[in-house]
């Protein structure tokens, strides 16, 4: 049976208890992880292949379901095929493992604004300034609080 966003995400939190219980995920799963990522990267940037993004991005989370750039590129295609639930769910689990990363706080708020939640969304993007000041992301998260 196909892995599935939502059971993906559905399921993270036991997969991550197991892989804290494991203590650390493999060298080779890491690297294949990040192979698997950077495919759902390309096929979303450039074949706009959401089904085949989707899918790299979640076997590379089966292969570390800690995979923090996984989790935002599983997101971003999320929100753009109009499951801002599974979006946020995704972001929120990226946070979770790595509350200082300012793309993942970006991404949330533009999801968070999208879906009307207009103060989760300037947290957001204040959390971005706080975190990731001089980026590119830190940029944007300006702009978007300058229009608020």
């Amino acid at each position: 049976q196909a892995i599935t966003p939502e059971r993906l995400l559905a399921g993270l939190s036991e997969v991550l208890d197991a892989v804290a219980a494991a203590e650390a995920v493999s060298d080779e799963d890491r690297r294949l992880a990040d192979a698997l990522c950077d495919l759902g990267q390309a096929l979303w940037e450039q074949e706009n292949d959401a089904q085949g993004a989707i899918s790299e991005f979640c076997a590379s989370l089966a292969r570390n379901p800690m995979h923090v750039e996984a989790l935002c590129g599983l997101a971003t295609v999320l929100g753009e095929q109009g499951d801002l639930p599974g979006a946020i769910k995704a972001l929120r689990r990226a946070l979770q493992i790595a509350p200082r990363h300012g793309p993942a706080h970006f991404l949330l708020g533009s999801a968070l604004g999208r879906r009307g939640d207009f103060d989760g969304a300037i947290l957001e993007y204040q959390a971005v300034l706080e975190y990731d000041p001089t980026s590119r992301v830190a940029e944007l998260a300006r702009a978007n609080l300058d229009a608020a």
